[in-house]
């Protein structure tokens, strides 16, 4: 089995430095210079991305666009719920709660009117159990967030990682994780495949 993570394209939250949590944030020159670049790369991979499931947001959901049009869209996929905290800057984040730093150090801290880092990890858990674990498809690509895509890799290569951040996924990059039922190996096979 292959397990293929595309983060979404540079959005005008990533160009301002903002958090964004689940927000929706249009593409910035950038990003939809960057689908483009997907898109011809899709085009010349026709078949290769399997069952699709992406983010419902706005900015995951063109950037899965440029890979196919069979796409699932999965509520459970959404990036961290980071509620109050939308529209700010991290430094401005951390100056209010300096523990948001390392979340997985405070995993029971939740974000005001958002979510904690154990609950958002139980609700991606929820998608990966469902949705990839029990699968018997070759290919599964999910198009989707940072962290959410962070939680999937950790996973999927059955890491206890408690950091929010294992992987740093580029924007519109793929990345490709593979399982041998052979030799029960999972592995990570290649890291933000840039279209830069």
């Amino acid at each position: 089995m292959r397990l293929i993570l595309v983060r979404h394209a540079h959005s005008q939250a990533n160009l301002k430095g903002l958090i964004c949590g689940q927000k929706d944030s249009p593409l910035s020159l950038k990003g939809v210079e960057q689908l483009v670049r997907l898109k011809q790369y899709a085009g010349n991979n026709s078949g290769r991305f399997g069952r699709v499931y992406s983010s419902p947001l706005t900015r995951a959901k063109r950037t899965a666009l440029s890979l196919t049009e069979k796409i699932t869209y999965v509520e459970t996929l959404k990036e961290i719920d980071v509620g109050d905290y939308s529209d700010i800057t991290y430094p401005e984040a951390f100056k209010i709660e300096p523990k948001f730093k390392n979340l997985g150090a405070s995993p029971d801290l939740r974000f005001p009117n958002g979510e904690s880092y154990n609950m958002f990890v139980s609700r991606v858990s929820k998608f990966f159990e469902e949705y990839i674990d029990k699968s018997d498809d070759e290919v599964i690509t999910v198009v989707a967030h940072n962290a959410v895509l962070n939680v999937l890799a950790k996973l999927f290569l059955r890491v206890n990682n408690s950091a929010l951040y294992l992987f740093d996924f580029r924007n519109a990059s793929i990345s490709q994780f593979g399982f041998y039922p052979e030799t029960n190996e999972y592995k990570l096979l290649s890291l933000n495949s840039g279209l830069d």
